[in-house]
């Protein structure tokens, strides 16, 4: 025992059990999805991407959305390749509440293009956004009105920005009387939108088009736009196309979509909208994009991604005071994003999910759908359990074929107590690395543990031929084994190392990657080397 202790390759494999144990007992192991239970969400691109840069750009705006939301336990793929392109992304979150993945699902389902129209014009967009403002002092929050709670949501522009916003909206404001108080003015009102339909037209019937314009006129608190909006105006300052029929499409109506259907190719329609219709549109050439009718609410304005209307104020539209030419004119470089709600969670949902899509940026592709599976913890639990049941299996198994094969204890129970450290130490390592285990990560440590038993028999029978042949020869065949050993462990390398180093879009693999390498360094570095070392006592002894 004393000679084995003082074998330094023993030793420091000893040290690092012990130490990797520690690990474990003080950090634990972090389980992924599978085990944890989570949703993975299946996000399909509207047009399949092959610049690398937007691929990532992709996938960092996904994470920064995640990561705004609170979630730590996230993984973010890309699924496809660089020359076919990625049409869809694959996001993990180790999260199961309905309420809560609903809203992620909505977060992750915007582009989040934000822009601003005055009179049809763009005034502003994302881009331009130079920083939000989280400052209560300066206005940011949601504050109690009475019969409506108001959020408030201040921004700052870029140099550019503030000066096209500023130069849209000069003198958009009409001096239309004098009263007590001063001037009374009538301005033109900004439209917020995010997500706003491009290369698109909108297709509705003519019941469901007078319907949404009595409900815009009722305004409504929620939605953010007051009493008296126009429907009309909504659709001018979206500046996309619309066609509102009466029961079928006429022949009118066909020339005029057809006429549409070259420059566009998106037609946004409600759900209901029936199937004969569906089909001529489809005929002609476009996409369907469908949105659902929520009672009591206009579909136009979430169709048209409209998100908030404010009116402009003289002040910033330089009409009071009056500034005559635009090169004197104030620019405006702070705005603020305003909307009600009727209680402080739906004020504060609001408030949060903008500042999430403003600060992550926008997409630089659309997004048609977003498919989820949902993993109940229950579920994961009884797969790590099964999953360790199948490893217990395997380690008898394992004992039973080693014992047949060599019918001697004391070379058996080094193999398994050889491969037990090499699981102890990948576990340490993914710990130190708090990397979130999953299915595909714990059949990468069966890999490695399988591929280090088989290179022990590799040690383990040319150390028996050494022996039989003569003592002297032990050196020469441990040399012989770690050749092989060596030869093998850079095939299995070189085989998983793509996968770390193009892996965007191989989802799962990449943890299989990850757990092999490194098992099979750990092997190679450490347990291989000890292992040969106890041989090495073992066979010097009288079996």
């Amino acid at each position: 025992m004393k000679r084995t202790l003082t074998n330094w390759r023993i030793a420091l494999l000893l040290f690092l059990v012990i130490f990797s144990l520690g690990i474990i007992f003080i950090k634990g192991i972090s389980f992924g999805i599978d085990f944890n239970g989570g949703t993975l969400f299946e996000i399909q691109l509207a047009e399949s991407v092959k610049d690398p840069q937007k691929v990532d750009q992709i996938q960092s705006t996904i994470e920064q959305r995640l990561d705004a939301t609170g979630l730590t336990d996230k993984k973010v793929n890309a699924i496809g390749s660089e020359a076919s392109g990625y049409e869809f992304i694959q996001a993990q979150i180790a999260i199961t509440d309905p309420a809560e993945v609903q809203r992620i699902e909505s977060i992750i389902l915007t582009q989040g293009k934000f822009e601003v129209m005055v009179d049809g014009s763009l005034a502003l967009q994302g881009e331009e956004i130079l920083s939000v403002v989280k400052d209560p002092s300066k206005g940011y929050g949601f504050y109690d009105q009475g019969e409506f709670l108001q959020w408030v949501l201040p921004f700052t522009l870029t140099e550019e920005g503030a000066r096209n916003f500023s130069k849209t909206i000069f003198h958009k404001c009409k001096r239309i009387g004098i009263t007590n108080t001063g001037n009374d003015f009538d301005c033109t009102k900004a439209y917020f939108f995010i997500d706003r339909p491009v290369n698109s037209i909108i297709v509705l019937s003519q019941g469901l088009f007078e319907q949404d314009a009595l409900l815009l006129q009722q305004g409504n608190l929620n939605l953010n736009f007051s009493a008296g909006t126009s429907v009309n105006e909504l659709l001018l300052n979206s500046n996309v196309p619309f066609l509102a029929f009466s029961e079928s499409l006429t022949e009118e109506d066909l020339n005029k979509l057809n006429a549409l259907a070259l420059e566009n190719r998106y037609a946004v329609i409600p759900e209901s909208l029936n199937k004969e219709i569906k089909d001529e549109l489809t005929s002609i050439g476009f996409e369907l994009r469908e949105f659902p009718e929520i009672q009591g609410e206009p579909w136009l304005w979430r169709a048209l991604g409209a998100r908030s209307i404010i009116s402009l104020s003289e002040s910033i539209t330089n009409d009071s005071p009056y500034v005559e030419n635009f090169e004197q004119a104030v620019i405006q470089s702070s705005l603020v994003i305003q909307g009600s709600a009727s209680t402080p969670a739906e004020a504060k949902k609001n408030l949060d999910d903008l500042v999430i899509l403003l600060e992550s940026g926008s997409l630089p592709v659309g997004v048609i759908d977003v498919s989820k599976t949902i993993i109940s913890p229950s579920f994961g639990a009884e797969s790590l359990n099964v999953s360790m049941l199948i490893g217990a299996i395997a380690l008898i198994v394992v004992a039973l074929v080693l014992f047949i094969r060599y019918r001697i204890t004391k070379i058996v129970v080094p193999i398994i107590l050889t491969g037990f450290s090499e699981v102890v130490l990948v576990l340490g390592f993914a710990s130190i690395i708090n990397y979130n285990l999953d299915l595909a990560a714990i059949a990468g440590i069966l890999a490695a543990v399988g591929t280090g038993v088989d290179d022990q028999i590799i040690i383990t029978d040319e150390l028996l031929k050494g022996r039989k042949e003569a003592a002297g020869n032990l050196l020469a065949k441990i040399a012989a084994a770690f050749f092989i050993i060596i030869a093998t462990a850079s095939t299995t390398i070189a085989t998983m190392a793509p996968i770390l180093l193009f892996g965007l879009g191989l989802g799962k693999l990449v943890g299989f990657a990850i757990m092999t390498i490194s098992g099979v360094l750990i092997g190679i570095l450490i347990t291989r080397p000890a292992y040969a070392e106890i041989m090495k006592i073992i066979l010097k002894e009288k079996i």
